[in-house]
């Protein structure tokens, strides 16, 4: 009678889709919370809100659902795409110990170029300073530039007006207009 239970039940299984899996432990994913439900489909209303972190036991799956123990001993559905093998970023990140800036590599190679550039940019400043004494005045050429455009514009019309004029005596066979 055992045998016949225990094979109805497999088949049972097999036919849902449930695989029972050996406990394996899951965590929430990068969600805020997950509601764990009493069915796989449940619509109503969460046994227990899990967070992002919690550690979550597998017990079992179908379909697009895992069954789940938390913590607390409640059992529920939850949705796969909400779990994960692999611990939350956050988590690592908290679990990471700080490194002070001097241990790193990076901090010595920072380090270094900086007195070449605080030289460099005293000379710079010099420059500068010296060039705003002078008097130089950089937008002062803005006005040749401009002169010069202004000139050839006129001469592109001067002579514009100078082959057309010629064109038409031409046409009209020498009278001038």
């Amino acid at each position: 009678m055992t045998t016949k239970l225990s094979a109805a039940f497999a088949i049972f299984m097999f036919i849902n889709g449930i695989s029972i899996a050996s406990a394996q432990h899951m965590y929430v994913g990068d969600t805020v919370r997950v509601g764990v439900r009493s069915t796989p489909e449940g619509q109503d209303a969460p046994l227990v809100v899990i967070e992002t972190g919690d550690r979550v036991e597998v017990l079992g799956s179908a379909g697009n659902h895992y069954r789940v123990r938390t913590a607390g001993g409640q059992e529920g559905w939850v949705r796969k795409r909400y779990l994960s093998a692999e611990m939350p970023a956050r988590l690592l990140l908290q679990q990471r110990p700080a490194v002070p800036a001097t241990e790193t590599g990076r901090s010595a190679a920072v380090q270094q170029p900086l007195p070449e550039l605080t030289r460099r940019n005293a000379e710079l400043q010099q420059q500068n300073d010296m060039l705003r004494h002078t008097g130089a005045r950089p937008g002062y050429n803005r006005i040749f530039v401009f002169a010069g455009i202004l000139i050839a514009a006129l001469g592109g019309f001067v002579s514009g007006q100078y082959w057309y004029r010629q064109r038409i005596m031409k046409k009209l066979g020498g009278l001038s207009f």
